[in-house]
């Protein structure tokens, strides 16, 4: 019995030991927070550790709620995977959308939305989620799952750890890892098991699932099981729980990747090849007839690649054929690249709601009745599987229905009618500022694997760059858009950060300032506010203040990069080189990838003239980082200053293609054109950098410098006019505002620059003489001074 003891025994006093020593980390889902007689709850960043390696975990979504829900709350937590929790964009996903909708609808109830969906996370992951709100008074559940089943945790097709896992090996690895033991273990062989940075999708390429891969029964297995416990859980704790089938895109997204059947001879291979081509050409000439034959007649011969299924599909919608939807939904089972919940995985969720009692909210069927020729496709969808706007509010709608049937008590029957979409996006403040922003997120994404390589690649591009055509107008129209939502729901912290963030594009950083320090009082315990207030007090000069900033972040999050990064930049402002190399490599050490830190550092270097060194960095940060914008511009820069303009031009091109209104690409590029003496090339650069940064004085002033040569003074006044707003004391801007206001004949105008000049530089000798003759000028043409 002794014996059978000991190695318990010595596994006891090594967790303790562990755990006195600090060692590991929280893995529930929520940690408590206590604030006088108030117990809070708020995200635990480190619980996605379980499941992922730390340098790539996800975190929640920031959570600052009461342990106990207030009275007259019903509270509804949501959960899934990005879908469900609003990616691109989750300031406009399910659960604003659905609290947005029930509030207005029950104006007697206070709703509460908690958002607990994850990047990258599947029903394993959510069991676990599930079981941390169990005890959190939840009145519903929403599950929203369904997507990532194949590449998450012990998916077939995953990148973290063991494919494919038997439920009892997953439970096992669950409970390992929630001891210190277990994390230590699991720390020790992390480095070898999974990848140390992340890629987002690209990182599964290699990790192709066919459809009758044994290893895909098991995870329909599992996620049976899962969804089963889950929905069992709900009841338990005495919420209603709400399932919905999960709607993706089939008719604008092509199939990821496509693998032929085995077994296929030589000969059939050819066969198939000659009628697939066949069918291609045909159908780019738009003869849909012959290219569907041809596709039939290779369909004959190997039917498994999701390609060619796919693009039967597209010739049958063409001919307006019944077929297209089946076949559309076939290429997306085929898709060896499993990113999308497939027909088995719906199926389940059907089953599952139907064997339990409950009723299946049916936003798949949904989704397609509200998309072109009954299948859906870009009118609901930002990409692969997350809903636009308009595809959030049509689910959070039927969400937001069967959550009303299950309402009970004499305040429950509604007292208006549904909300809007256009409604909702009012009091979300979705504007086109924010349209844009997202716009932006998604064109550099779909840039990447797998996107990059999707049939209809170019004309999805296309598609989206039209779409930031038509969102250029300027940041400013939109603050009336945002002080109205604030004005609804003043303590939504979330208005609050984007309408910062709207503030600082238009040059209001004081305004934004005020938006942030309410996010932080809002959300002490998140580094996000925290961080953003540094970087505002460092581009206001105020360096140590932004240190101190940075540090609050630090305290929030001990391992926050962008606050690391934040506290090496202001170093460097401060003349401290040294400081902030040894800042920026402690971030990098955290994350390797994380680019602003190697760019920054690269930045530093080449201040040193360690130019070798930062050429290092800069290279090193585009290749982990291939859309790096900031990594071409800083290495343009560097190239221009080593007598290589042609190098940094192409860089600079590739910025702006990346990112069109980037206000430094813009202006670097408008003055490397000037350098090379091309002047009418470089003034739409330069009103490209206006546009996008309204106070880039600089910008404004080599506009107005180009707009003097090509002759159009009145646009150099107009110019100059800002510059002298926005910098009152740069004497040249004056000095050269003053000498157009003179050639347009303004000239008692132009002589209060000339004298301003002078108050601030009295010395200035060419002021002098100009006064002088401004004074006569004005004097003869009968103009006096104001």
């Amino acid at each position: 019995m002794l014996a059978l003891l000991s190695p318990v025994l010595l596994l006891g006093v090594a967790e303790l030991g562990l755990r006195l020593a600090g060692y590991g980390y929280a893995t529930s889902f929520f940690l408590e927070r206590h604030e006088g007689n108030r117990t809070l709850l708020t995200e635990n960043p480190k619980f996605g550790w379980r499941f992922f390696p730390p340098a790539i975990a996800r975190s929640p979504q920031p959570l600052y709620l009461s342990a106990t829900r207030p009275p007259h709350t019903i509270r509804i937590f949501v959960f899934g995977e990005s879908a469900a929790m609003g990616d691109p964009e989750p300031s406009y996903g399910l659960a604003r959308q659905l609290e947005r909708i029930l509030q207005a609808r029950h104006p007697d109830h206070q709703f509460e939305c908690v958002n607990t969906a994850m990047t990258a996370i599947n029903s394993h992951v959510i069991r676990e989620i599930a079981r941390d709100c169990a005890a959190r008074e939840g009145d519903f559940w929403v599950v929203y799952a369904g997507n990532n089943e194949v590449v998450g945790p012990f998916g077939a097709g995953t990148v973290f750890g063991h494919k494919a896992a038997k439920l009892a090996m997953v439970r096992a690895d669950g409970v390992l890892k929630s001891t210190r033991l277990g994390q230590w273990l699991s720390a020790l062989r992390t480095g070898s098991t999974g990848p140390l940075e992340w890629q987002g999708m690209e990182m599964f390429l290699q990790n192709r699932v066919r459809r009758d891969s044994p290893e895909l029964q098991v995870v329909y297995e599992n996620f049976a099981r899962n969804l089963a416990a889950i929905i069992r859980m709900g009841r338990e704790a005495g919420a209603s729980v709400v399932v919905a089938t999960v709607p993706v895109n089939l008719k604008d997204c092509p199939p990821f990747a496509s693998q032929h059947a085995p077994g296929l001879s030589t000969a059939q291979l050819a066969q198939w090849e000659k009628s697939f081509g066949q069918g291609q050409q045909a159908q780019d000439e738009r003869r849909f007839a012959d290219a569907l034959a041809a596709y039939q007649e290779a369909s004959q011969i190997d039917g498994a690649f999701a390609e060619l299924i796919f693009r039967q599909a597209l010739c049958e919608l063409a001919v307006q054929s019944n077929a297209a939807a089946g076949h559309f939904a076939l290429a997306r089972d085929l898709d060896t690249l499993r990113f999308r919940a497939d027909s088995t995985l719906n199926d389940t969720i059907r089953k599952a709601a139907t064997l339990r009692g409950i009723t299946v909210v049916d936003a798949e069927g949904e989704c397609a009745s509200h998309s072109t020729g009954g299948i859906a496709g870009e009118e609901l969808f930002y990409d692969h599987v997350h809903l636009d706007f308009g595809g959030n509010y049509l689910v959070a709608s039927l969400f937001a229905a069967e959550i009303e049937k299950k309402l009970t008590g004499p305040t429950s029957a509604p007292r208006t009618a549904w909300l809007s979409e256009a409604e909702v996006a009012r009091q979300l403040a979705f504007t086109d500022f924010d349209r844009r922003r997202i716009a932006e997120e998604m064109k550099l994404r779909l840039r990447q694997p797998p996107f990059a390589t999707q049939l209809n690649f170019l004309t999805r591009d296309q598609k989206l760059s039209e779409t930031l055509g038509r969102l250029e107008g300027p940041p400013g129209l939109f603050i009336p858009d945002y002080q109205a939502a604030l004005e609804l729901m003043p303590q939504d912290w979330v208005l609050h950060a984007n309408y910062g963030r709207l503030l600082e594009t238009t040059g209001d950083e004081p305004g934004a300032t005020v938006q942030w320090q309410a996010v932080a009082h809002l959300l002490p315990y998140e580094p996000d506010a925290w961080f953003q207030l540094g970087n505002l007090a460092h581009n206001a000069h105020a360096y140590a203040r932004a240190q101190d900033l940075f540090r609050e972040a630090l305290k929030c999050k001990s391992d926050c990069l962008e606050a690391m990064n934040g506290i090496g930049v202001s170093l460097v402002a401060q003349d401290e080189p040294e400081r902030a190399i040894r800042q920026f490599k402690a971030a990098l050490q955290l994350d390797p990838s994380f680019s602003a830190a190697r760019v920054n550092l690269a930045v530093a270097l080449a201040n040193r003239r360690e130019i070798p060194a930062a050429m290092t960095q800069y290279q090193t940060a585009l290749q982990l980082d291939t859309n790096n914008v900031a990594a071409r511009i800083n290495l343009a820069k560097l190239l221009s200053g080593q007598g290589k303009p042609d190098q940094a031009m192409a860089l600079l091109q590739e910025a702006l293609r990346l990112k069109p209104d980037e206000p430094v690409a813009n202006f670097d590029l408008a003055n490397a054109l000037v350098a090379q003496g091309r002047h009418a090339e470089a003034i739409p650069r330069y009103q490209a950098a206006v546009r996008a940064k309204p106070d880039f004085a600089e910008a404004r002033f080599n506009l107005a410098v180009e707009s003097a040569r090509a002759g159009n003074f009145a646009e150099t006044i107009a110019q100059l006019t800002e510059v002298v707003r926005l910098r009152p004391d740069d004497v040249v801007a004056r000095y050269n505002y003053g000498v157009a206001l003179a050639k347009q004949q303004h000239y008692a105008e132009a002589a209060q620059q000339f004298q301003a000049v002078l108050e601030r530089q009295p010395d200035h000798s060419a002021a002098k003489s100009a006064l002088e003759q401004a004074l006569k000028l004005a004097k003869g043409a009968g103009q006096g001074q104001r």
